[in-house]
């Protein structure tokens, strides 16, 4: 718990970010609505991305990820493979800790030995699962080895954020305390107060160059309608996740920006396949044991009674896309014989027929509250939906800042969920949701369905050892198109758009991963 305190292809050689790439500093304090609270301050706990931005203002990676998910030097220069299972990482020189002393490679060494002692549920061992040691080589390089072939190490390695040797057999408990809030970010720690504010000053030695602004203050302000009317009352400089309903309203404004691009986020329902399910019920109304949605054909019928572009148009005002797939169309990995499937809801009425539910069932879905861009309404209007097909839905909402724990136990019977790669391919995401939970190698972290197919599972495995790009996303396209189409094991539904708005003066670059870093943000 945190407590209030105070305090894409892999380049055998990259170019050095320029300190001149940030811009000009103001004086003043920026102020950023974030959609949820952090739920914990360490950088190597719970993965998500309201977590991610606090860490990005206060610590650094050695490889960062531009706003289309280009692999960019951070604490790291360069990175090259020395053989098919070693990589060497040449380290950026004359880089400090806000406390002064210097950055080295005793450094980043910890902080990826520190995931896996630390091995929290949803961290970030799905990143380092490959890694078999890794050696100091000077001050300034180490080399990481790897158990097997692992062609995206690099891109799996942005997303770790670097922290002090020191901390490296810490718990979380002292960063959420502030005692280990020490990075080489942009910005250093101040406070934390839960449910109000997290604010952060500017570290004038930063490596990249002065940052923008004096100081950070990040509100959670989960309810959207509240992030836009305190955008309009001109309480926060920076909103995410606006509600496309609002765009134009925002955009009619003289002294607000609006801003929107691709997001690599697809969302999408998953049913459970467990043999039985809490949550179930005849057409009645009845508890049943039996889960209905073990059978394939009743998988099939729900993904056919959604309606997908009208669910685009109803909810999300036309700002989305079909999905096809887990992952966007055209990702890395991704399969170019998916397709969304059809509306067809008395193709569905029919499919029901014929796995023994003529008259229907209910079901419990479980729907995070303020997690994902308009999930309540999306969840309602789904609901809507499989009503007129006879499964009759009660909606279960549970907080955006708990959904992610809740869902971990694996009890639910269907639930909304979202997956992004953060990256341009999509394997080390795929690793996490679509193979049969394997927690000694990382396989599986976020597969709560109890899905599973060994089939799927070999080709992800294979993939993860195979060096050359086109046979390794091959490999994901077939286990994509076994896990999506033959065992409709998820049912996508939508792509989201990135929508950021900024007061007048401020120009974002949206990120394809939805994340908002103060690396993207401007002073026009």
């Amino acid at each position: 718990m945190v407590r209030n305190i105070r305090v894409a292809t892999m380049a055998m050689l990259v170019a050095v970010i320029s300190p001149n790439t940030l811009p000009l500093a103001h004086a003043e304090t920026l102020r950023f609505a974030q959609f949820q609270e952090a739920t914990t301050l360490d950088p190597a706990g719970f993965l998500s991305t309201f977590n991610a931005t606090v860490s990005h203002h206060i610590f650094d990676g050695l490889i960062r990820r531009g706003p289309d998910m280009s692999l960019q030097p951070g604490l790291a220069l360069s990175w090259k493979t020395t053989d098919e299972n070693t990589w060497e990482f040449r380290l950026r020189p004359g880089v400090t800790w806000h406390d002064g002393t210097p950055f080295s490679a005793e450094d980043a060494k910890a902080s990826i030995d520190r995931v896996d002692r630390l091995n929290v549920p949803y961290g970030f061992k799905r990143y380092t699962r490959g890694i078999a040691d890794v050696t100091v080589l000077d001050p300034l390089r180490i080399r990481v080895r790897t158990k097997e072939p692992d062609p995206i190490l690099p891109a799996e390695l942005s997303f770790l954020f670097v922290t002090k040797k020191e901390a490296l057999d810490l718990p979380s408990e002292p960063f959420n305390t502030g005692t280990a809030m020490v990075g080489t970010g942009p910005y250093r720690f101040v406070e934390h107060v839960r449910g109000t504010r997290t604010r952060v000053i500017r570290n004038d030695a930063y490596w990249a160059g002065k940052p923008a602004f004096d100081a950070v203050l990040l509100r959670p302000i989960p309810d959207e309608a509240a992030r836009v009317a305190a955008m309009l009352a001109g309480d926060v400089d920076v909103i995410i996740n606006v509600p496309p309903a609002d765009v134009d309203q925002l955009k009619r404004r003289g002294n607000i920006n609006v801003f929107v691009g691709p997001q690599d986020r697809v969302i999408m329902f998953l049913p459970s396949f467990a043999p039985t399910a809490k949550g179930i019920t005849d057409a009645e109304g009845r508890p049943i044991e039996t889960n209905p949605f073990a059978d394939i054909r009743i998988r099939r019928a729900v993904s056919m009674a959604i309606d997908r572009r009208a669910l685009i148009a109803r909810v999300l005002d036309g700002l989305a896309e079909p999905a096809a797939q887990a992952f966007p169309d055209g990702y890395l990995g991704t399969s170019k014989a998916l397709k969304p499937v059809a509306f067809d809801a008395e193709g569905a009425r029919r499919l029901l027929a014929e796995a023994g539910y003529p008259a229907g069932f209910g079901t419990t879905l479980h729907c995070p509250n303020k997690l994902f861009l308009r999930d309540r309404e999306t969840c309602e209007a789904v609901a809507a939906m499989l009503a007129r097909v006879n499964i009759k839905v009660s909606i279960a909402l549970v907080p955006g800042s708990q959904f992610n724990t809740d869902r971990l136990k694996g009890e639910w019977p269907f639930y909304l969920q979202s997956a992004g790669t953060g990256m341009g391919e999509i394997l080390p995401s795929f690793v996490a949701v679509a193979p049969t939970p394997d927690p000694a190698r990382g396989l599986g972290p976020s597969n709560n369905q109890h899905y599973s197919n060994p089939e799927v599972d070999r080709f992800i495995i294979a993939a993860t050892g195979t060096m050359d790009d086109t046979t390794r996303w091959g490999m994901e396209a077939r286990a994509m198109e076994l896990w999506v189409r033959d065992d409709a094991g998820v049912i996508p539904t939508h792509r989201q758009l990135s929508i950021f708005a900024t007061r007048k003066g401020l120009r974002l670059t949206p990120r394809e991963d939805g994340m908002y870093t103060p690396h993207e943000l401007t002073v026009e």
